[in-house]
């Protein structure tokens, strides 16, 4: 049975390449419900151009003009529980922001507490079209692991002027009592 953040995701990622739904609200530029970009206006300028297209995500002009103190794509994953072993992966086909290195986290928000869990792996930027997977053991101190809470994966843009195409992503989540059977086994585990 697929993971709730699994299914999720598939959906706006559909929403995204089908049907995006563009509204401009100060510091939020939503994409479709669930999935947007936020920054911080009262310190910073960010003007933005995203274009849909067919076969892709999207493609994104972003221009700083008055550098904020944070500037970030969000994607909501919704209610679910990780358990201390599961793998949260991300799986991105992307062109963009050469020279960057962005290091994605997951914001899990209980009982009005917000809090992040910083993934294992980062996000290298590139100027030609790159495949990329983000994998993230959670861990027992993770805030993520534990009871339910309202997940959104957050990355972290460069606060300076760049390009991005954005065209497929994926998430899945490897339970932790499978992540075992993954490995292989070793003479020293007989």
């Amino acid at each position: 049975m697929p993971h709730p953040v699994e299914l999720a995701a598939s959906r706006m990622v559909a929403d995204l390449r089908l049907n995006p739904q563009l509204r401009r609200d100060s510091n939020v530029l939503t994409l479709t419900e669930g999935a947007y970009f936020s920054w911080d206006e009262t310190n910073g300028e960010v003007a933005l151009d995203v274009t849909p297209e067919l076969g892709a995500i999207m493609h994104l002009k972003a221009w700083v003009s008055k550098v904020p103190n944070w500037f970030s794509f969000n994607f909501e994953m919704g209610d679910a529980a990780f358990t201390a072993g599961d793998v949260l992966g991300i799986a991105l086909e992307y062109e963009g922001f050469a020279g960057e290195t962005l290091k994605p986290f997951l914001r899990t928000a209980r009982d009005g507490v917000l809090e992040d869990t910083v993934l294992q792996d980062w996000l290298e930027g590139s100027a030609a079209r790159e495949t990329r997977v983000l994998l993230h053991q959670i861990r027992a101190v993770d805030p993520a692991a534990g009871a339910p809470g309202y997940h959104t994966l957050v990355l972290p843009l460069p606060l300076r002027d760049f390009t991005m195409e954005l065209r497929d992503m994926r998430l899945f989540v490897i339970p932790a009592a499978r992540v075992g059977q993954l490995v292989q086994p070793t003479l020293g585990a007989a």
